[in-house]
């Protein structure tokens, strides 16, 4: 029932040995998701990544600080972090000669809160992402089959999904690029309810 690191870290190695690059870059994905901070899960993707030939877009400090807590992980964070705010804001009606440390007592909060809502920020347009999950995939100019190809997607590629339009998904690669391929081409790192 549902996803678990270790379950997808062991999927992944399983679909690597296969010779299947794309599906296991994908399950070696929604692990980190789950576990950011796991040694194991983070060199095997990049290895995998070597293998398949598909280059690692380097992460700014900020993202890479954002990857310290997991979705869930960010958003207890700010409702804690909220909460003794509103707690502290509270106290210091309650206690007025405690008015000055309480004061103190509620920047930390604020600050812990405002950090935590920018990493959500940060990472969010993550939500959109996806991994190539055939050898090659064609990227056209419309979503219709016969369309003309303007450049082609590896197994393992990271791209973000813009839209989809019946069997098609508009996609951009991560140099910007942005084409149609099929659906089935491309997996979400985070699935959708349809999916």
């Amino acid at each position: 029932e549902g996803f678990s690191a270790p379950v997808l870290f062991n999927l992944a190695n399983a679909r690597q040995r296969a010779g299947q690059i794309g599906p296991a870059i994908l399950n070696y994905e929604r692990a980190m998701l789950l576990a950011p901070r796991d040694p194991d899960i983070a060199a095997n993707l990049r290895l995998a990544r070597q293998k398949a030939g598909v280059p690692e877009s380097p992460a700014s400090r900020i993202e890479s600080a954002t990857k310290l807590l997991t979705w869930n992980g960010w958003f207890c964070f700010a409702a804690v972090a909220l909460f003794l705010f509103f707690l502290t804001l509270t106290l210091r009606q309650a206690w007025p000669g405690m008015r000055m440390a309480l004061s103190w007592g509620s920047l930390p909060a604020a600050l812990g809160f405002a950090f935590a809502v920018l990493a959500m920020l940060v990472q969010w347009p993550g939500l959109n992402r996806a991994v190539v999950v055939v050898p090659e995939s064609a990227a056209g100019v419309s979503p219709v089959t016969m369309a003309q190809p303007v450049f082609k997607l590896r197994a393992g590629e990271s791209v973000s999904v813009r839209q989809t339009h019946g069997a098609f998904a508009l996609i951009a690669d991560r140099t910007g690029h942005e084409g149609w391929v099929k659906a089935v081409d491309v997996a979400l790192i985070i699935p959708s309810p349809r999916s």
